[in-house]
């Protein structure tokens, strides 16, 4: 069977998203039932830095690179211009202007399978589909206009609902990370329940870490992954401050690693209060943040307050990444929210509310009482893996969701 996969989100660039795709089609490209064709955007791409150590499946499939027109100077023009094209369907729009470029490249495949976010690769996979006359399997990684990050005039609103629906009514299936974006989808498109399904975020079951527990040196948390806006360490920080007055000789003994981007918002929420026991490292490759996950004993969550109850429905894609490290996870977010429920439901440690200072606090007492006593079952988290998230799993799932589709 020929699979067309149409993902700007497409390793070695590195990004969320990237690294989800590579997940899924390391083990999809270990079918030998299957040949694979790529469309995805040629190299930089903006917001999506390269990662040299992200495997780019040269040899495997043939990639077929399709340049995109932006840069942020562009970006930031269109949008005091107020064009409405940067958002049509995002500042990605050249990637599928340009479908009829790939069409001397590429074979007529059997299926069309197509990973979004950006919109952009789901708006080239429509095309494509519609030209060949083949089904296709549309993902995508967050919801569309049912988002609650989607704040668009009500004519760019207008025209995002009527692309949905035209999308929704073409692809053969339409796959969500969440049960609950699911849900959420069915109650909208009643028309479309069958073709709604979950399709998580995945880990590579062959990266299960096995590693035992280290008592020497210091405790050590370490959070990797971006910080911004709403999105911050505060709640850490401000009981970091409440622990140096009480339980200094504590800190002492204790590091907080944070690698990843930081906005100049929660930059300045670092450069507020410093302290020895903080180590601001900005952003790693993907290979060097597994193994800084990998050198903790606790590993550090945050996601934005919830104000929206439709943020309940994201699952964010590092829990698996951090799960996969089997060492104890501490994750501020909301109590109703996608993540606590996995963390709670697997015991993989504690959930923090925003702002409880005097709850994170204790929770850092804990784990230090727990590494002077060198309890090993607190901190390295056992059991077997949970099939519903494993990349070879979901991958078997897919593949025979293709073969249903031909």
């Amino acid at each position: 069977m020929k699979i067309l996969l149409v993902s700007i989100a497409f390793p070695p660039k590195l990004d969320p998203e990237c690294i989800q795709t590579a997940k899924y089609f390391k083990y999809l490209s270990q079918n030998e039932n299957l040949t694979f064709q790529v469309i995805t955007s040629d190299t930089p791409t903006l917001f999506m830095p390269v990662d040299e150590n992200l495997n780019s499946f040269d040899g495997v499939a043939q990639i077929i690179k399709v340049p995109i027109y932006e840069n942020r100077y562009s970006n930031v023009l269109l949008r005091k211009l107020n064009l409405p094209l940067i958002d049509k369907p995002d500042s990605k729009f050249s990637f599928h202007h340009q479908w009829k470029r790939v069409l001397k490249a590429v074979k007529k495949p059997d299926v069309i399978y197509s990973r979004a976010y950006p919109l952009s690769s789901a708006f080239m996979a429509s095309k494509l589909a519609k030209y060949y006359g083949v089904p296709w399997v549309m993902h995508l990684s967050d919801p569309w206009t049912q988002s609650p990050y989607f704040d668009f005039s009500k004519k760019l609103m207008r025209f995002h609902k009527k692309k949905e629906r035209e999308l929704f009514e073409q692809a053969y299936a339409i796959s969500f990370t969440s049960q609950k974006t699911v849900s959420t989808y069915k109650n909208c498109y009643k028309e479309y329940t069958d073709k709604f399904l979950y399709y998580p975020n995945v880990y590579d079951p062959d990266l299960m870490n096995n590693d035992s527990i280290s008592f020497n040196g210091k405790l050590r948390f370490v959070y990797t992954g971006g910080l911004a806006g709403k999105r911050s360490a505060l709640t850490l920080l401000n009981s970091l401050k409440a622990l140096r007055k009480s339980h200094a000789d504590v800190l002492d003994k204790c590091e907080f690693i944070f690698a990843g981007d930081v906005d100049r918002h929660n930059l300045k929420f670092f450069n507020d209060f410093i302290d020895p026991s903080i180590k601001y490292i900005g952003q790693r490759s993907y290979q060097e943040a597994i193994d800084l996950q990998r050198s903790a004993h606790v590993l550090l969550l945050f996601e934005a307050p919830i104000e929206d109850k439709k943020f309940l429905m994201f699952f964010p894609s590092k829990l698996l990444d951090y799960y996969i490290t089997r060492r104890r996870i501490i994750a501020v977010t909301s109590p109703d929210s996608t993540a606590c429920e996995f963390v709670k439901e697997n015991n993989l440690g504690n959930v923090v509310p925003y702002n409880n200072t005097g709850l994170m606090s204790k929770t850092i007492l804990r784990c230090f009482d727990k590494f002077e006593k060198e309890d090993e079952g607190f901190f390295q988290k056992s059991g077997e893996p949970i099939e519903e998230f494993s990349a070879k799993y979901n991958s078997d799932r897919l593949i025979k969701l293709f073969n249903e589709a031909v």
